[in-house]
């Protein structure tokens, strides 16, 4: 493994982790505390998958993003070596 794909991945570790957190604050905020035990089970369930899925999403749109910024600057070096 690459320096590049080690950073690309500790970068998509800690925005997945931090979406992650959110979400689970958002759904414990807005939960109603006086549920019963099948509803808070379900609620954490669905927060649970929820969770992963966008923070899923949002290390492949950071990775994406460090991949774009390093074709940008390949391609500047590129143009300034011909």
């Amino acid at each position: 493994m690459n320096k590049i794909e080690m950073v690309k991945g500790s970068i998509g570790m800690v925005v997945s982790l931090g979406v992650g957190t959110i979400i689970t604050n958002i759904v414990k905020t807005t939960s109603d505390s006086n549920a019963n035990a099948f509803t808070k089970v379900c609620v954490m369930a669905g927060g649970f998958v929820l969770s992963t899925m966008a923070g899923k999403m949002a290390a492949n749109h950071a990775e994406a993003q460090i991949d774009g910024i390093i074709n940008q600057f390949k391609e500047v070096v590129v143009a300034q070596q011909a």
